[in-house]
C-alpha cells in the first residue's frame, strides 16, 4: 500500500475520532486508528470494511506507539495525514485551581501533552512531504472556563508545539495546525458537563467538515 492516501488517527474508537475514521474510509483512504479499549477495537475490526488498521495503543507508552507505527509503516509505507485526537478530560468533577491535585495535573499532561508529543515525534519520520498534522484542540485552550485548568493548560501547551512544528516542517511542505471542533455530543463532553443541556454538534458532521478542510489544504499544497 502507498502512503499517498493514508491517515493515522489516535483515539479513534469513539466520538470524533471514530467519525473521522468513517469519513476518510468512505472517501477511499487507507486508515489506521488506535485506542486503549480492546473491546472497541475488536468491534471496529468486525464491522468495518475497507483498508483499515485498528490496533490497541496507549500513547502514554513509547513501546506501544512504536509497535503501532511499525505496523502502519509495513502496511502503508508512511503517513500522509496524522490526526492527534486522543485526549483525557482530566479529574472529575472538574476542580477549581485551588482544589486541583498536582498528581491529577500530571496525569492529564501525561496523555494530552507528553503522550501526544511522543506519538508525534515517532510519526514525523513517517510523514509524507506535503502532508498534514492536525491536533484536535478546544476553545478551552484560550478561553478561561472555571474548573478546566488541567485540560485547558495541556491543550494550550500542545497547541504551542504544533505552531512551532508548522514552522520547522516548512521545507518539507508539511502543514501542522490545531483544529477546534466545538462542543460536540460525545462521551467526553457528557462526562465533563453532565448537566449541560445546550445544543451540541454531531461528531459526524464535524468529521465531514474536517475532511473537507484537510482536502482543501492538500490541494493548495500541490
Amino acid at each position: 500500500m502507498s502512503a499517498e492516501k493514508s491517515i493515522v488517527i489516535t483515539g479513534g474508537t469513539s466520538g470524533l475520532g471514530y467519525e473521522i475514521m468513517n469519513a476518510f474510509l468512505n472517501a477511499g483512504w487507507n486508515v489506521a486508528i488506535c485506542g486503549r479499549r480492546k473491546a472497541e477495537i475488536e468491534k471496529i475490526r468486525s464491522k468495518r470494511n475497507g483498508q483499515l488498521i485498528a490496533e490497541i495503543c496507549d500513547i502514554r507508552i513509547e513501546s506501544s506507539i512504536s509497535i503501532f507505527l511499525n505496523k502502519v509503516k509495513m502496511e502503508y509505507g508512511g503517513i500522509y495525514v496524522l490526526i492527534l485526537n486522543a485526549a483525557t478530560i482530566g479529574p472529575l468533577p472538574l476542580p477549581k485551581v485551588e482544589e486541583l491535585r498536582i498528581e491529577d495535573l500530571r496525569m492529564t499532561f501525561e496523555t494530552n501533552f507528553f503522550g501526544n508529543f511522543n506519538f508525534l515525534k515517532y510519526s514525523i519520520p513517517l510523514l509524507k512531504d506535503g502532508g498534514i498534522v492536525v491536533h484536535i484542540t478546544s476553545d478551552a485552550a484560550t478561553v478561561p472556563y472555571a474548573g478546566w485548568s488541567a485540560y485547558s493548560s495541556s491543550k494550550a501547551a500542545f497547541d504551542a508545539i504544533i505552531r512551532i512544528l508548522n514552522v520547522e516542517l516548512t521545507e518539507r511542505k508539511i502543514q501542522a495546525f490545531s483544529y477546534d471542533p466545538g462542543d460536540m455530543d460525545t462521551e467526553m463532553h457528557h462526562m465533563a458537563l453532565p448537566e449541560d443541556r445546550s445544543p451540541l454538534k454531531n461528531p459526524k458532521d464535524v468529521a465531514g467538515k474536517l475532511l473537507d478542510e484537510v482536502m482543501e489544504r492538500l490541494e493548495r499544497n500541490e
